[in-house]
Order: C-alpha cells, then sequence, then structure tokens
C-alpha cells in the first residue's frame, strides 16, 4: 500500500474538516496518481470529499460502518448524491477483498487489520488517502509515501503523524508553485 497526503510546513493536513488551502496543480496529481486504484480513508475524509472520486474504488474505516448507511443531515444528502451517480455502497458482511473494489463501489468496513494484511491481494494500486486518524494509524503498513509538502505554515486542527524515522526520502517527484510532492519509502527494519 502507498500512502497520499499533502501537509503544510506545520504538519496541517486539514482544517474543520476541510483542506486549508486550494492547490488545483496538487489536486490534479492526486488525481494522476491515484486513478484506477483503491483509495482507503476514514468517513470523515470521505464525506470532506463531497462526492467519491471518478476512476477509483474506496475504502473507507469507520467504528460503525452500519450507522453511516442511515445516516441523516450531511451523510443522507452525500448518499443521496452517490447513488444518483450510480455509485454502490456495500456493507463489510459483503466484503470480497481488494478484487471485489470495482470502480464505483464505495466499501464501508470496520476496524480495518485484516483488510490491511490482505492488501497484497491487490491487483490495483491501494492509496492510504486519511485522514489524521488513518494516517496515525496505518501509514506503518505503507510500503511508500507521496507527501506534497505546502511551502506555507497555516492554521488547522488536523496534522500529519511523525513518519521521518520509518521513512526514507527518495526523491522529488514534481515541484510547483507553493508545493512541492515527496516520495519516501519506507525503511528496512
Amino acid at each position: 500500500m502507498k500512502a497520499v497526503a499533502a501537509m503544510a510546513l506545520n504538519r496541517v493536513i486539514g482544517r474543520a474538516g476541510g483542506i486549508p488551502w486550494h492547490l488545483p496543480e496538487d489536486f490534479r496529481w492526486f488525481k494522476t496518481l491515484t486513478m484506477g486504484g483503491i483509495l482507503v480513508m476514514g468517513s470523515r475524509t470521505l464525506l470532506s470529499l463531497g462526492r467519491p472520486l471518478a476512476g477509483r474504488g474506496h475504502v473507507v474505516l469507520s467504528r460503525d460502518p452500519e450507522r453511516l448507511c442511515g445516516a441523516v443531515g450531511d451523510w443522507a444528502l452525500f448518499w443521496e448524491r452517490a447513488r444518483n451517480a450510480g455509485w454502490k455502497v456495500r456493507l463489510q458482511p459483503e466484503w470480497e477483498g481488494w478484487g471485489g473494489v470495482g470502480d464505483r463501489e464505495i466499501w464501508l468496513l470496520e476496524g480495518g487489520a485484516e483488510i490491511i494484511a490482505a492488501e497484497a491481494e491487490s491487483v490495483r494500486p491501494v492509496f492510504l488517502a486519511g485522514g489524521a486518524q488513518i494516517y496515525e494509524q496505518w501509514l506503518g503498513a505503507c510500503g511508500e509515501l507521496f507527501l506534497s509538502v505546502v511551502e506555507r505554515e497555516v492554521e488547522g486542527d488536523a496534522v500529519f503523524p511523525e513518519f521521518e524515522s520509518r521513512f526514507e526520502w527518495v526523491e522529488t517527484v514534481m515541484r510547483s508553485e507553493g508545493f512541492h510532492v515527496r516520495r519516501y519509502q519506507r525503511r528496512n527494519p
């Protein structure tokens, strides 16, 4: 599995359920990198997107996936839009493994240890895509990290976990105005 994230110089990755910067070139980079793959994220990250991302399967880790399906308010609107756009929402009891994640599917799963451990079965790239709690729990399971570094400090309430002792900076894969993308590899134990 590969992690993909964007962080400011002060480690901030989010504010009030959103991204505290607007960098269209970084969004394009994320789309290019993850297209055709599977995104693993927390429920708040999915909701912050406003809609599922085309061309990618979604696996959402939640403490209570069944509650998300029957949710009201923002979640009810999210599910209505997703279903109207042809997305299928599936729950953990139906889990068939990574090969069963279609491009227009959102899998809602509890926990994640057995799912993350089975990632090697996937024939498609799997990307850990946030938020802060998901990175904290699962970053160590990733072999690579693609990190967009926003070249300023911002205020926020979600931060990227310490990772430098577990990963080695290999290269800068992209530079653009206001940010650059670094590729890290997990250090050998």
